[in-house]
């Protein structure tokens, strides 16, 4: 840990639009990023606790398997914040 407070994540591989899937979808979409190693981290979360603060929540799949991601990389806690909550419901199939 070099002290930085904030962990800055990438996503590395191509993530197309999600609107229109399924949550089961979504959640293999996330798993087809993850397999592929397709999120850099700016600094390792080994031993943290992070706090993961999204734009937007519609089904909580992103969050979801994003904080799976951080606790794979050994993220002691993860708490999820969102800013807004989609009006849609229809994702949530």
């Amino acid at each position: 840990n070099d002290g930085a407070p904030w962990v800055t994540p990438v996503v590395t591989v191509a993530k197309p639009a999600a609107k229109t899937l399924t949550v089961d979808q979504k959640i293999t979409r996330w798993q087809k990023v993850l397999d592929a190693r397709g999120i850099q981290l700016s600094r390792p979360v080994d031993g943290c606790s992070v706090i993961v603060i999204d734009d937007l929540y519609q089904s909580g799949t992103s969050m979801w398997s994003f904080a799976k991601f951080l606790k794979s990389q050994r993220a002691t806690a993860v708490v999820g914040v969102a800013c807004v909550k989609s009006l849609r419901d229809t994702d949530n199939r």
